[in-house]
C-alpha cells in the first residue's frame, strides 16, 4: 500500500467556528485524525528507508504496540515469561517500581495481563532475572541493595513471594543474572567504586539469601555488565565485562562452587579509553559484548572461551553502522540478545531513532550482517530489549518512548 506523507496537512474543522460543537462527533473525528496522522508518519519513514543503502525493504518489521506502560518511565527491564508472554519491571519518574505482565497475540498486538501495582519503597535502579521465580534486584534511593522474588501465574497475575534482608553497604549500581533455578549472582559497584560479587540462594520459601561475597580486585570500576554462561559438567559459570577507571575493558570468567563460592577463571583485558559496555550475552558458544565507544560508535565483540582455565580470546570486532551511510548515527543506548544462529542488536541513536539488526555468527566466531529494520523515530528515553525470543509471529519485544512521550512495548517480526 502506498501512503503519501502530508506534513503540512491540517484536519478541517467539522463545524463552523460560531456553532456549538457536538462532543461525540468531535471526539470521533479527533480520534480518526490521530490514527491517520500516525499511519502517515509510519508510512513516511518506512518508505524512505526502503530505498536506503541496501536498496531493499527492511525485513525486521514492527507489528504492534502496547498501551502506555506508565507515565515518566526512567528505566525498563524485561524477561520472557511463557510462550508469548513477558514480564517488565519499570522505575517511574516518582522512583516507584511496578511489575507488569503482557501477552503478544498472533497479529503482534500486545495485551496487558497483570500488574503488581506501585511498590512502597523508592528505587533508584532495578535489574530483573528469571530463576524458579522472577527476581528483582534493586537499589533504593538510599543506595541500599534488596532482592525480591515474584510469582507470575499462567494468566499474568503477579504476586510478591519473598525477599532478602537489606544489604548493609551502599551500592552505586547492581547487575543480576540467574545461573539456575536456585542460584543467582549480583555484580555491584560499591560506593568506593570497587566491584563486589555476591551469590544468592532462592529458597523453597521464596526468600533470597546471600551465600558468598567476593571483592573482585582493587581497580576502581566505572561500569559493569554480567551474563550466565553454558554449564560445563556440573559447574556454573558466568562472565563480567567491566570498564575500569584507567580505561581498560576487562572480560572475566567466573566459576561458582556448590556452596556459592566464587573462583576467578580466564581473563582478557583490552585498552578502550572511554568505552562503555552496554550489554553482554552468550550465543553460538561465543561471548558477545556490545560496547559504546567514547565517539558514540557501537562495537560488537565476539569472544571464544575454550574452557574454565583459558582466557577469553577476541576473534572479531565489528563497528555497527546505523543509518546506512559510511559514518552512521551515533549510539545513545544499545541492547543485544541471542537469536537463532547469532544475535540481534537494538541501537537507539543520539538523534532519537532506533534500528534493529540481526548478525549471524559464523563457526569461527566472526560476524555476518543479516537483515535489519527501518530507522524508527522515537523520543529520548530508556531502551528495553527482552533478552529471549518469544514464540510466534512477533518474537522480538522492545520498550521505547514514542514521539508523543508515551512509553510503550513494541513487537517486531523477523
Amino acid at each position: 500500500m502506498l501512503a503519501y506523507p502530508l506534513p503540512n496537512w491540517v484536519w478541517p474543522q467539522p463545524m463552523a467556528a460560531h456553532t456549538e460543537p457536538r462532543p461525540m462527533v468531535s471526539a470521533l473525528l479527533g480520534k480518526l485524525h490521530g490514527h491517520l496522522q500516525r499511519n502517515l508518519e509510519i508510512a513516511s519513514y518506512e518508505l524512505g528507508n526502503m530505498s536506503g543503502a541496501s536498496g531493499v525493504a527492511p525485513t525486521i518489521q514492527v507489528l504492534g504496540e502496547s498501551v502506555s506502560i506508565a507515565p515518566g518511565v526512567r528505566q525498563c527491564v524485561a524477561v520472557r515469561h511463557r510462550s508469548r508472554q513477558m514480564l517488565t519491571a519499570v522505575r517511574t519518574a516518582q522512583n516507584e517500581m511496578t511489575l507488569d505482565s503482557w501477552r503478544v497475540n498472533a497479529d503482534g498486538s500486545i495485551i496487558w495481563t497483570g500488574t503488581s501495582g506501585p511498590q512502597t519503597e523508592r528505587v533508584a535502579q532495578i535489574a530483573l532475572a528469571r530463576a524458579a521465580k522472577y527476581v528483582v534486584a534493586y537499589r533504593t534511593d538510599a543506595q541500599r541493595l534488596k532482592l525480591v522474588s515474584w510469582d507470575v501465574s499462567n494468566t499474568g497475575a503477579i504476586y510478591r513471594a519473598g525477599e532478602s534482608d537489606p544489604w548493609p553497604e551502599p551500592v552505586r549500581k547492581v547487575t543480576l543474572c540467574a545461573l539456575n533455578d536456585e542460584t543467582l549472582v549480583t555484580a555491584c559497584i560499591m560506593r568506593d567504586r570497587r566491584l563486589k560479587l555476591t551469590t544468592w540462594r532462592l529458597g523453597a520459601d521464596a526468600k533470597v539469601a546471600p551465600l558468598r561475597t567476593l571483592e573482585a580486585g582493587d581497580e576502581a570500576v566505572r561500569s559493569v555488565e554480567i551474563t550466565s554462561l553454558s554449564t560445563q559438567g556440573n559447574a556454573l559459570h558466568f562472565a563480567t565485562v567491566l570498564r575500569t577507571a584507567v580505561g581498560q575493558l576487562v572480560t572475566q570468567v567466573w566459576r561458582v562452587t556448590p556452596d556459592g563460592g566464587l573462583v576467578a577463571r580466564g581473563q582478557a583485558v583490552l585498552t578502550q579509553p572511554g568505552s562503555q559496555p552496554q550489554a553482554v550475552t552468550e550465543a553460538q558458544n561465543y561471548l558477545i559484548t556490545a560496547i559504546r565507544a567514547v565517539t558514540g560508535e557501537t562495537l560488537l565483540l565476539s569472544w571464544r572461551w575454550r574452557g574454565p582455565e583459558a582466557p577469553p580470546e577476541l576473534v572479531d570486532e565489528m563497528t555497527l553502522r546505523v543509518g546506512g551511510d559510511a559514518e552512521g548515527e551515533r549510539a545513545r543506548r544499545i541492547g543485544v540478545m541471542p537469536a537463532a544462529g547469532g544475535v540481534i542488536t537494538a541501537i537507539q541513536t543520539r538523534q532519537d531513532k532506533v534500528q534493529l539488526a540481526s548478525w549471524e555468527i559464523r563457526p569461527d566466531g566472526t560476524f555476518q550482517r543479516g537483515v535489519e529494520s527501518a530507522l524508527r523515530p522515537v523520543a529520548a528515553g530508556p531502551l528495553a530489549l527482552c533478552p529471549d525470543l518469544l514464540d510466534g509471529n512477533a518474537p522480538i519485544l522492545t520498550g521505547l518512548k514514542t514521539r508523543r512521550g508515551l512509553y510503550k512495548l513494541t513487537s517486531w517480526r523477523i
